[in-house]
């Protein structure tokens, strides 16, 4: 892991939705809902992700 500054980190936003258009909007809401429960929230923040607000 490389270190960085407190002063130079920025701490970045994802936004997820689904597409207006999608072809496979089920798909979409299904990952949605996934990447938002509780086992989804656990492997994002193994892997340095913050809790969803």
């Amino acid at each position: 892991m490389i270190a960085v500054p407190e002063s130079v980190n920025v701490i970045g936003t994802w936004p997820v939705a689904v597409v207006k258009r999608s072809v496979h909007k089920d798909l979409a809401e299904t990952f949605i809902q996934f990447i938002l429960s509780k086992e989804g929230q656990e492997i994002l923040q193994k892997h340095g992700f913050l809790p969803a607000v």
